[in-house]
């Protein structure tokens, strides 16, 4: 079962304005950018062997919540937090979005969110949402 409070965390990244320190001739807002590296993720998936397809899929959900829970906090700080403190940030992350998706899948959702936050697993998977991440905001920034 999907909780009213995860819905509302999703609709919420409707509402984050990016690139708000720069003048813009469009608004862009997050779910707009994580829509963008799904799409970019997904293609980069297609072209290379041997990618778990549900890892990428899964792995961008799990990224995308945890970038929702603590989005007040710029990215370049946010990385360099991560760089230094991943474990404790995930943790925190984590203790958020539990009451959020204990109940889907009986509990196996939280499982696998858990695992690909705390465990270095699913490295080529991961490597390509980062390319996504990377490319999504270059393509914005070149709008801005």
């Amino acid at each position: 079962m999907i909780r009213a409070e995860l819905i509302e965390q999703i609709f919420k990244a409707a509402c984050i304005s990016r690139w708000n320190d720069y003048p813009r001739m469009t608004e862009l807002v997050e779910l707009d950018k994580q829509a963008h590296k799904f799409i970019i993720a997904y293609f980069i998936a297609k072209l290379e062997k041997d990618v778990d397809m549900s890892a990428v899929l899964e792995g961008g959900i799990f990224e995308f919540l945890s970038r929702v829970i603590v989005t007040d906090i710029r990215p370049d700080v946010y990385h360099e937090m991560l760089r230094q403190k991943k474990e404790q940030i995930n943790i925190w992350v984590l203790s958020k979005l539990q009451p959020m998706i204990e109940d889907i899948e009986g509990g196996k959702f939280l499982k696998r969110c858990e695992e690909y936050l705390k465990k270095d697993n699913f490295k080529k998977e991961r490597l390509i949402l980062k390319a996504a991440s990377y490319f999504a905001p270059r393509w914005e920034f070149n709008i801005v």
